[in-house]
Order: C-alpha cells, then structure tokens, then sequence
C-alpha cells in the first residue's frame, strides 16, 4: 500500500509539471493575444513600447527611431513618415478600437520594418506609392514583407517582456 501511494504522489507531480510548463506556454505566447491595449497598467504599456523598438532596433540595425503618439488618419494606427523618418503610433485608437497587444507590438514592428526597406530599397519612396496604386496596400509587396516581419519578430518582444518582469 505504501509502494501504491508513493507511485501516485510521483504520478500527481509529473502532472503537476505538465500542467505547469503548458501554464507557462499559455502566459508566454497566448495570454498577450488576450490582453487589450486599454486594459494595460501604463508601466506595462511602456515597458512593452519600449521592448518593441528595442527589438526592433536590434533585428534591423536601425537606430532608434523618433516615436510619435498621434491622432492619424481614420484608416491607420501606425505610420512611417519617409521624409521625417519617424513612427507615429495612436495608442488612443488602440485603446477605443479594443486591439490588443500583439496588435501594439507588431504595429511598432512593422513601422521598423519601412524604416528598414526605407534604407534599403533604393526607390523604396516612389516604389511603395506605385504598389499602393497597382495592387492595393493589403497587396503592396513592402506591406506583405512588413507584416511578415513583424509577425516573426512579435514573439521575440513577449519573451523579452517576460524576461524582465518581477516574478
């Protein structure tokens, strides 16, 4: 009987392991799809800005760019001013609009990413208004490249912002 109940104490912990690394795995990669830009506390609103440019400063080998919170036109949260070469970002839209934090992060990435094309691609001024004109921005070639960019970056900004959270 003893054998019996150690084997199911060691049995309950093994669980208990499982549970707790598919815990984490949830906090970690589905939790911040949950969580509304509205509904952050404004140390993590910040921190996680802050997390974003940084990573986004490191992935493309760009300086940090001047960061803008603006009202923008009524079709975007995020831009990239070539001329200026600066991000403008509305949080205020974010908040009303119920977009969450992946939507945050990935916006800040993926104005990083035109900043990026903006030094690499030589016509990249002319050649994204002659995209935009053919095959429509959700088409637009630098469009596409930029979300998929800041899609393969986001997870690097929530590991980041877990990192350095207090435990």
């Amino acid at each position: 009987m003893e054998t019996f109940l150690i084997n199911c104490l060691g049995i309950c912990s093994v669980v208990m392991i499982a549970v707790g690394l598919i815990m984490g795995f949830l906090c970690y990669f589905v939790y911040p799809h949950l969580v509304e830009v509205s509904h952050l506390e404004k140390k993590d609103l910040e921190q996680l800005i802050s997390i974003s440019k940084a990573v986004s400063v490191e992935k493309f080998g760009l300086n940090e760019l001047p960061f803008k919170r603006v009202k923008l036109p009524s079709d975007a949260i995020g831009m990239y001013y070539c001329s200026t070469r600066h991000i403008a970002i509305d949080i205020n839209k974010m908040k009303r609009e119920n977009l969450n934090v992946k939507a945050l992060i990935t916006t800040i990435i993926h104005e990083y990413a035109h900043a990026w094309q903006h030094n690499v691609y030589e016509k990249f001024d002319a050649d994204y208004d002659q995209w935009n004109n053919k095959v429509g921005y959700d088409n637009n070639p630098y469009e596409l490249e930029a979300r998929r960019l800041a899609n393969k970056y986001y997870r690097s900004v929530i590991i980041k912002y877990f990192e350095n959270e207090e435990v």
